[in-house]
This record gives C-alpha cells, sequence and structure tokens, in this order.
C-alpha cells in the first residue's frame, strides 16, 4: 500500500513496535510524494502512551546497542524486557 496522496499523519496510539510507526510513515514518504509531509503525534504526559514512546525509544536504543554488539543481544533483550515490565507495574502501583 502506498499512500502518497497523502501528505498528513496524525499518531494517536503508539505501538509497542516502533517499526509499525515508521513503515506507515514510510507509505506516504514513498517515491512519487510531490507535497511536504506532516506528521503529528498526540500524546498526554504521564499516560499509558507516554510509557508506550519511552519503550520505543528503548528498544530503538537497544537496537543500535544490538547492532554494534551481536555477541550479547539476548542477554540485553531480556534484561531491557525484564526492566521495563517491573518499571511500569512499579510506578502504577505507587
Amino acid at each position: 500500500l502506498t499512500v502518497t496522496a497523502a501528505s498528513r499523519a496524525y499518531l494517536l496510539e503508539p505501538q509497542w513496535n516502533p517499526s509499525i510507526e515508521e513503515q506507515a510513515l514510510a507509505r506516504i514518504h514513498r517515491i512519487g510524494q510531490t507535497q511536504e509531509v506532516t506528521t503529528v503525534r498526540f500524546v498526554i504526559s504521564n499516560s499509558i502512551e507516554q510509557y508506550v514512546l519511552d519503550i520505543q525509544n528503548g528498544k530503538r536504543d537497544l537496537m543500535s546497542l544490538l547492532s554494534s554488539k551481536p555477541d550479547t543481544s539476548r542477554q540485553l533483550a531480556a534484561k531491557l524486557q525484564v526492566n521495563q515490565t517491573l518499571s511500569f507495574y512499579t510506578s502504577s502501583v505507587i
């Protein structure tokens, strides 16, 4: 699906997997796009959306690290997932 007729993207609900959003935006930026593309993201501070965006940023950082050090990838991925899960439940309870 190519959506070059669109020139604006409104992201209302962040996805756990940042590549899903990146793919959606890439569909607008494809060859044949003649207009400037504007992306708007709606986020309420201190909400689950903010938490998901933090997770996305952590995943991007992790992917950068893993691509430079593939031998430790499984250990780092497991540790990050456990830490994020614990921090979410801890902050929700308090």
